[in-house]
């Protein structure tokens, strides 16, 4: 069969990677999903790698946490875009405009909470976030 005559193969998983601590992504894994399940007690950094365009990551909360995520873009380099809160036990969501160095998943965010970001050569832009409280910012 010619390459012509081929269907596009899109890989129906995920990569994934179960995040409990620190982190440096380097540029290759572009495209992963950063699960991440943080133990009480410690902050944690995520530091992405250099901007590159196309680069994308997804980060999931999949339990509760007492403490922050950190998603550090670099020196010079921003995330921007809007983000989404929807408080438990509330049906207002809040809708907010971004743009730090860091995005955080600030103390006690619950499982389900998400951020998605797309990077355009020079910084990475927010396709979706949404957390049960208010993302911090530095």
């Amino acid at each position: 069969m010619s390459r012509v005559a081929r269907s596009a193969r899109v890989a129906s998983r995920q990569r994934t990677e179960t995040i409990t601590g620190d982190k440096t992504i380097q540029s290759a894994e572009t495209g992963e999903l950063y699960l991440f399940d943080i133990p009480d007690g410690t902050d944690v950094t995520i530091t992405l790698p250099s901007p590159q365009e196309g680069a994308y990551f997804k980060f999931v909360c999949t339990g509760p946490s007492n403490k922050s995520v950190l998603i550090d873009a670099g020196a010079g380099v921003t995330i921007a875009g809007a983000t989404l809160t929807l408080a438990v036990g509330t049906s207002t969501v809040k809708r907010t405009a971004y743009s730090a160095q860091v995005l955080g998943f600030a103390d006690n965010h619950v499982k389900g909470d998400y951020a998605e970001i797309v990077c355009d050569g020079s910084n990475w832009h927010i396709c979706s976030a949404l957390s049960a409280v208010d993302f911090v910012a530095s």
